[in-house]
């Protein structure tokens, strides 16, 4: 109770109350025009994502398509973020160890982004005593701020919550698809007049296209449960991949899905 009540009159006593809302946290920040981020959280491995051709993808701790709703999100609020009260350099100066004592020194994350040639280096440090505020310092910038922590649940600690999962980025216009189990095989056709599916083996004959057209359209919208290795040397026989029960191979004209 002691402690809190030090705390309160600290605040109350040192900290001014940020401008109205249009003093934003990150000044010129522009989601749309983010085009790296790199994210360190505390004990975990640097996570990296870059835009490219429009679209995002991670490149540490591994190469991967990123998801772009997680990342889209994060930059969406940290453009809006308005921090809630600030402390000058001056205030900062007169706390013993205030990089310990506020977080910076052994921040939740780091963040760096960069828009072209601007950039922002920021440190996430501790929760404020009621923990309804988070420390917040943006390195070139005088003093620090508190803002409202619910920015934190868009920064995810592993790399895997950031990753793209979609199973297969499956296009509309799949005209081929070839099924193999083993020494058998079934191969379908799309008649690019009609759209009608056609089965070429292992006999001639009309396909199912309802059925065909219902797969492709669950195949698009499967989502990945859980990524087990990113090993290329990893055991398949473990994961009953190797032999597979069968294989797909989809194609769009000469190119292959």
């Amino acid at each position: 109770a002691a402690a809190l009540a030090a705390a309160l009159a600290f605040l109350e006593n040192h900290f001014q109350p940020a401008a109205p809302m249009e003093n934003r946290l990150f000044a010129g920040l522009r989601a749309d025009q983010v085009t790296s981020i790199e994210i360190i959280p505390a004990g975990a491995r640097e996570i990296s994502v870059i835009r490219t051709n429009k679209s995002w993808l991670l490149q540490k701790p591994f190469a991967y398509p990123a998801q772009a709703a997680a990342i889209d999100g994060l930059l969406s609020a940290l453009e809006k973020l308005t921090p809630t009260v600030s402390l000058t350099a001056a205030e900062l100066s007169r706390r013993n160890d205030a990089d310990v004592e506020f977080g910076f020194a052994s921040p939740q994350f780091t963040l760096d982004l960069a828009a072209g040639e601007q950039t922002w280096h920021v440190r996430v440090g501790n929760k404020t005593s009621p923990g309804d505020g988070v420390y917040v310092r943006i390195v070139g910038a005088t003093g620090a701020f508190v803002t409202d922590p619910s920015w934190l649940q868009f920064l995810k600690r592993e790399a895997n919550d950031w990753r793209d999962t979609t199973l297969v980025d499956l296009p509309d216009t799949v005209d081929w698809l070839v099924i193999t189990n083993g020494t058998k095989a079934v191969e379908l056709r799309r008649d690019v007049t009609n759209h009608l599916w056609r089965m070429l083996r292992p006999l001639q004959a009309r396909a199912d296209s309802l059925r065909i057209v219902t797969g492709l359209q669950q195949l698009r919208t499967a989502q990945v449960s859980q990524f087990v290795s990113d090993d290329p040397k990893a055991d398949l026989t473990a994961y009953g991949l190797d032999p597979a029960a069968f294989d797909v191979w989809l194609g769009s004209g000469t190119n292959l899905q």
